[in-house]
């Protein structure tokens, strides 16, 4: 019973350590993984991640095929022990029973881990999964016990053995990651799954600071400390403790920018000269207590002023000249958020922060940045109020951020019905419609209408990607006009930012149905049609066609006609149903090969589709031999649609020789 216990408590702790909140709410769900007991095939937890949720249903997977537009899938295979001693036996049998999870099974298998094999099986057998793969499914396994693990040549030939089998498996797999997870691995697993923690930091000197007649501060100091003491409260799991720098205005710019090659400069050249050289990190905390003389704790930190500093000291962790450098802490204890967004802006005067960075940091961006977390849809969208804010999450595509640039300008286009302002810099922007002038980010708007000026922004680009217009080149320099004209397609005249709350929340809701539709592609080509309309008949008026972008006088034109096309329905655009693709040689790789009896079909992955493109035998004639993952090809590209869905087939493939 107690090793069952364990068990649990393992699984739950592996496969939270991404989300938190995995299984609040789902007891369920943990049940569903922990796959112990008789006839468990010596695997104590299993989970499937689809783009980062775990399944455990086909009607889960369907889901997330049909709401998604790429796919990550992710295998958790799980072997926990509560001996303290490392078990070579139970590591290799445990090898044995992965190798039999992804190939066709010869060990019993209990009624949990067979339902667990068919949505497995269901996943390698769907075309529909295969076209969306961003790569070949990837598998973590964890071998979990009390002890320490040994340091010796046995215990890695065994580990090389173990990997070996499993990519040895007839399952299609990419990425395979095998980590012993010993006693103290699994007490920092254990810590990172805290949301607030406190550290203990020696210091060198330490002085109060007085505030005067101000009883939201609580107290406040400044220190100074090694920075080897400031790495226990940066590292986290062998990584930088990202969550630290949550009010800061930039994340992380990267060793290129001058800033930071400075601050590696004068570590390796002159590390005594850090503390003179260096304005040091502004900490804002919950309570700080000096313990001893030279010894102090802190109660959840948080650094808003120093993030260069302290990222690029981690990354020079191993830098033998560290260890001579000091660093000045400032430390203010406070829970008043207006407290901290003061010295979020106070102190971020170095390395040219834009006037433009600190609006970010007001109460209303933090709500939006909140509230995109929390809307639950196919695409997800993330709010960057701070520089570089997701660059070090793999798993989030650099066009699913949306920075405030991109928030300013589409919302000026679409809710302030403006687009031939739009593209104007958004400091220019904001200071004619923010602040006093409450037309956008006002604290008193709802954040629907901002959600769906991003999530507009973020269609078009995908629409653009993937070649749907006409003439992609020619309309770039438009793309504001077109989020205006698409604004009209809701069937009535478009609300702007001052209108009634209700309305514009309903009117939100019908902009958000038509974006997820799946006739939003043929939308967008009467967007498209519309808008070469209006231009066509600007020039014939004799207006150049270079005065269109900026051209309030053009806004209006668009304004009459989208009216007539989609409101008053009084204009009817020549329809055009040619889908056929232009023939010419793309380039790709091959994805995954999966052999059905006597036949055989495969995917191409190639940056000339979103999507991974279907073949076969018809389409192929040299030797099947070459058909491996990884093998370079090329081939033409046809479509059609299938139940009102484009898909994409190759022809014509040869394999490139080298």
């Amino acid at each position: 019973m107690e090793s069952m216990i364990f068990e649990r408590f393992i699984n739950y702790v592996i496969l939270s350590q991404d989300e938190l909140g995995t299984f609040v709410g789902r007891p369920e769900l943990l049940e569903f993984c922990c796959t112990g007991g008789g006839a468990d095939a010596k695997l104590d937890g299993v989970g499937i991640k689809m783009n980062g949720q775990l399944v455990s249903s086909i009607d889960d997977i369907n889901q997330i095929i049909e709401n998604s537009k790429k796919i990550e899938v992710e295998f958790f295979v799980i072997q926990s022990k509560e001996a303290t001693d490392f078990d070579s036996a139970a590591f290799s049998t445990f090898g044995v029973g992965v190798k039999n999870f992804f190939s066709d099974p010869l060990l019993p298998e209990n009624e949990k881990i067979k339902l667990i094999r068919e949505l497995k099986n269901y996943i390698f057998e769907q075309e529909s999964v295969y076209r969306k793969l961003v790569k070949n499914p990837s598998v973590n396994i964890y071998y979990v016990f009390c002890g320490t693990t040994p340091d010796d040549e046995h215990t890695k030939a065994i580990k090389q053995l173990f990997m070996k089998g499993v990519k040895e498996c007839q399952d299609c797999l990419g990425d395979i990651s095998l980590e012993i997870v010993d006693g103290k691995r699994i007490i920092e697993k254990c810590k990172d799954l805290e949301n607030d923690f406190s550290i203990e930091l020696n210091i060198c000197d330490i002085f109060p600071l007085t505030v005067y007649d101000n009883e939201l501060v609580k107290k406040a100091y400044a220190f100074t400390c090694e920075s080897t003491e400031l790495l226990k409260l940066l590292t986290k799991d062998d990584g930088i403790r990202r969550s630290l720098f949550d009010n800061n205005v930039r994340d992380y710019l990267g060793n290129r920018s001058g800033v930071n090659s400075e601050i590696e400069h004068t570590i390796s050249s002159e590390p005594e000269m850090f503390l003179m050289c260096n304005n040091g990190i502004t900490i804002v905390c919950s309570d700080f207590i000096q313990i001893k003389d030279k010894l102090v704790s802190i109660d959840n930190p948080q650094i808003v002023n120093g993030c260069q500093t302290c990222s690029t000291i981690f990354l020079q962790r191993s830098n033998p000249s560290l260890k001579k450098v000091q660093v000045l802490v400032k430390l203010i204890c406070t829970e008043d958020s207006s407290i901290t967004n003061k010295i979020v802006r106070g102190t971020n005067k170095q390395n040219q922060v834009l006037e433009e960075s600190f609006e970010t940091t007001k109460p209303f961006h933090q709500m939006l940045e909140d509230y995109f977390e929390a809307k639950c849809t196919s695409i997800r969208l993330y709010y960057e109020r701070r520089n570089k804010q997701y660059s070090s999450i793999p798993t989030i595509n650099r066009w699913q951020i949306v920075n405030l640039r991109v928030m300013t300008q589409s919302f000026v286009a679409v809710f302030l019905q403006k687009p031939h302002e739009s593209h104007r810099h958004e400091a220019v922007l904001l200071q004619k419609y923010a602040g006093v002038n409450g037309k956008i980010y006002n604290s008193a708007h709802s954040p629907y209408p901002y959600y769906i000026s991003a999530l507009i922004w973020y269609k078009f680009e995908d629409v653009f990607r993937r070649n749907i217009l006409s003439d992609k080149k020619e309309l770039r320099p438009y793309i504001a006009h077109l989020y205006y004209i698409f604004s009209f397609t809701a069937g009535h005249y478009p609300l702007n930012a001052e209108s009634k709350k209700d309305a514009l929340e309903k009117y939100c809701k019908k902009l958000e149905e038509l974006l997820f539709s799946e006739h939003f592609d043929e939308i967008v080509c009467d967007v498209e049609r519309t808008f070469n309309r209006c231009k066509s008949e600007w020039i014939q008026s004799g207006k150049s066609k270079y005065s269109i972008k900026d051209n309030k006088e053009f806004t209006e034109q668009l304004n009459r006609t989208a009216r007539e096309v989609f409101v008053n329905k009084k204009i009817n655009l020549e329809e055009d149903t040619n889908v056929l693709e232009k023939e010419r040689w793309l380039y790709g790789n091959i994805l995954f090969v999966k052999y059905v009896k006597k036949h055989w079909f495969a995917f191409i992955k190639t940056d000339d589709c979103t999507e991974n493109v279907y073949f076969d035998s018809k389409s192929y004639t040299g030797q099947e031999r070459y058909l491996v993952p990884g093998t370079a090809v090329r081939f033409v590209m046809t479509s059609k649609f299938e139940k009102d869905e484009k898909l994409y087939f190759a022809t014509k493939v040869e394999v490139v020789k080298k």
